[in-house]
């Protein structure tokens, strides 16, 4: 199978040398790195050529890679159900740059190219219509970012008294920005009063740790050689 994906990302390269970087097999799948402003020409050839017929458009997303050059990938996840035939397509661009919409091509493109927007605040040109899809409409920032800030930017809530929503400033009540501003690598002794555990975590998890306590939060000790989150029901 792997010699059969070879020779077919091999076939596609020659055919669209002018939209393909190159062609792997990665995990058993076809991998297909593109020029972001030929993805259009790619798409077509892929869904028009007999032997392929990637007709489907399973998936539409991004990853963020926050100290590169060339910041995010776009990730496209093709399917032909008449060659029985996955393809990957990945195109790396920077934070500034546009990539061409292929909603014409793929309609199910529409709403992916939106939530990639509204997520990471990647912009596709001549999209018919590059909104939010699901933020609210004043919503501020990305939030699958890597810099977003877990806690987001501001908080919402009903006021009784106003009988309105409202957005306020995201406050606090214990100061973790010397936390989350730690260097990667050292260690985080972290106690329970409730359960008298103790875990040793590398400060590349504080953060899914510090989601899942925040509710019993008590207080935040830091030291030299490392930082005790102590946490507790009273």
């Amino acid at each position: 199978m792997s010699d059969l994906l070879i020779e077919l990302g091999a076939l596609i390269t020659s055919k669209q040398e002018e939209s393909v970087l190159s062609a792997e097999v990665i995990s058993g799948e076809l991998v297909i790195h593109a020029i972001p402003n030929k993805i259009v020409s790619l798409m077509e050839f892929l869904r028009s050529n007999p032997n392929l017929q990637c007709s489907t458009l399973i998936d539409l997303t991004a990853v963020d890679y926050l100290t590169r050059d060339k910041r995010f990938d776009v990730v496209y996840h093709l399917l032909s159900m008449y060659q029985n035939l996955r393809i990957r397509i990945k195109v790396a661009i920077k934070d500034e740059d546009l990539i061409p919409t292929i909603s014409k091509i793929h309609k199910a493109a529409d709403w992916y190219e939106r939530e990639v927007f509204d997520m990471y605040g990647i912009k596709f040109s001549e999209h018919p219509d590059l909104r939010r899809l699901l933020t609210d409409y004043g919503f501020q920032g990305h939030p699958l970012r890597k810099d977003f800030p877990t806690t987001g930017y501001s908080e919402v809530r009903y006021d009784e008294v106003q009988k309105a929503v409202i957005y306020e400033p995201v406050s606090l009540s214990q100061n973790i920005g010397n936390l989350i501003s730690c260097r990667r690598g050292r260690v985080l002794n972290i106690f329970s009063q409730t359960t008298a555990v103790k875990w040793r975590v590398d400060l590349f998890d504080v953060l899914k740790i510090i989601r899942g306590i925040m509710p019993t939060f008590m207080k935040i000790e830091f030291t030299d050689a490392s930082v005790k989150l102590i946490c507790g029901s009273s």
